[in-house]
């Protein structure tokens, strides 16, 4: 399935109006104060930058902007070819 329908798909969902985050796991990791590590203790970190708004994030682009980058680097033109690959019927 291409991601246009994924999008169409997920905007039709009850579930459009969630907000996904992903952390940045290393700058998390460094705001660890004791260095043994539980999963008790990662929620218990995670939920703390989350109320105090210091929640390091991971930019993901929009769906918007994904199908926009896929379509300016993909090739122009049914006949189009990338500089290292020889033009078509030039052959050795």
């Amino acid at each position: 399935m291409n991601d246009a329908g994924i999008c169409a798909r997920w905007e039709r969902s009850p579930y459009a109006h969630i907000e996904l985050w992903i952390g940045d796991a290393a700058e998390i990791r460094t705001k660890r104060v004791r260095k043994q590590k539980t999963d008790r203790q990662d929620a218990q970190l995670m939920l703390r930058l989350l109320l105090e708004d210091r929640f390091p994030r991971v930019w993901v682009p929009s769906w918007k902007d994904r199908n926009l980058r896929q379509l300016l680097s993909a090739p122009h033109g049914a006949g189009a070819h990338t500089p290292h690959e020889p033009a078509a019927g030039g052959g050795a």
